[in-house]
């Protein structure tokens, strides 16, 4: 995992545990219980969700960052090609 996608998950994670906690917070201190169980049994399931479906929502990824590699090398390459096709013009 690279830099950037590590900084990516570490935000998106204390952002989303902060404002959990911040709204179940809130419904325990205003007797909003039916609120705050519904949060927290929606939580528990995306989470476990998430968990029984880990490998597939990897593989997913994996598929989008190798085409983008894909595409990166493709331009590259493009680019590589032009730029030798400009410098045989200009050779005397």
């Amino acid at each position: 995992m690279g830099h950037g996608s590590f900084l990516l998950v570490v935000i998106l994670g204390r952002l989303l545990g902060t404002s959990l906690l911040t709204i179940g917070a809130t419904f325990f201190r205003e007797a909003h219980y039916g609120a705050l169980f519904t949060l927290t049994g929606i939580s528990i399931a995306i989470i476990l969700l998430t968990l029984i479906y880990r490998e597939s929502i990897e593989r997913r990824f994996r598929k989008i960052r190798a085409a983008a590699h894909l595409k990166w090398r493709a331009e590259r390459t493009r680019i590589k090609k032009d730029k030798q096709v400009v410098l045989k013009r200009f050779q005397i």
